[in-house]
């Protein structure tokens, strides 16, 4: 309830005053006489009983009920997908035959092959005797074939001396070395794509059209729903939309903090919630 006083009261509260005033000072400066300061009396008299109603109807009037403005949010949503990520990587590799010996104008023969690993690709390499002595020839050759790299050689020992004598054995070994690429795996990136903000009532619907991303592949989005009065905590959905076999989307949530949106789903291609 407010206090308001009207215009008529007052103007009929400063009358009564006006007449009262008017009556006794007259009367006191001879002015007047005893019989017109009774009839101001008595006109006072009747301005007051009828300001009495007048100022009880107006004096209290009731204040008008306001209605209670509906809370509002700001609203974001943002639309991303997974841009997969790797890199390539060169791995060296080696792999020996061990010792191979020999006497003297004997040939030998010796091969290493090494499995490539699954994923491997554009594979090189080289063969080659090391560590050799008291050899008078040598070959070498590799194959790749398929994931199996074989390194493939030959040796052969010194010419006996004079009266056929032999000056030493000989060894070597065949050592295959190359290298190989392989792609490994980083975690993906979220790219962004789509983002829209807005502010919405509570109890209304909010909706985000999808990107055309969602047509082909996996799209990840998050909403956050802030009170624009900043009163109560921020809500926050996340989730995944995959298209369908018949043309539909499967939402899955994935992550939620917070009441808000009391409802959320696809429809059409139209991501909906209710705030």
């Amino acid at each position: 309830m407010t206090r308001l006083l009207s215009l008529p009261v007052l103007a009929l509260v400063a009358a009564f005053l006006a007449l009262l005033y008017i009556a006794f000072a007259g009367v006191k400066r001879g002015m007047l006489s005893a019989r017109s300061r009774t009839l101001l009396l008595i006109t006072a008299a009747i301005v007051l009983i009828g300001t009495v109603p007048l100022a009880n109807r107006s004096f209290w009037t009731p204040e008008v009920a306001k209605p209670n403005p509906k809370p509002k949010y700001d609203v974001s949503v943002e639309f991303s997908i997974h841009q997969p990520n790797a890199e390539v990587v060169q791995v060296p590799f080696t792999a020996g035959s061990g010792s191979v010996n020999i006497g003297c104008e004997e040939a030998r023969a010796a091969s290493v092959q090494y499995q490539l690993p699954p994923g491997a690709e554009q594979p090189s390499a080289t063969a080659q005797w090391v560590n050799t002595d008291n050899i008078e020839g040598q070959s070498s050759t590799v194959d790749v074939r398929g994931t199996v790299v074989t390194g493939s050689g030959l040796i052969r020992g010194l010419h006996r001396t004079f009266l056929l004598n032999c000056p030493g054995g000989g060894h070597g070994e065949l050592l295959l070395r190359g290298q190989y690429s392989i792609k490994h795996e980083l975690p993906a990136t979220p790219v962004v794509i789509k983002s829209l903000h807005d502010v919405a009532d509570r109890g209304q619907g909010f909706a985000a059209t999808l990107p055309q991303e969602a047509n082909s592949q996996p799209v990840y989005f998050k909403a956050t729903i802030s009170d624009a009065s900043g009163i109560s905590a921020p809500s926050s959905i996340e989730g995944t939309i995959t298209p369908g076999e018949k043309g539909d989307y499967q939402l899955k949530i994935t992550a939620r903090n917070g009441p808000l949106p009391s409802d959320i789903k696809v429809v059409g291609q139209t991501l909906v919630m209710t705030l």
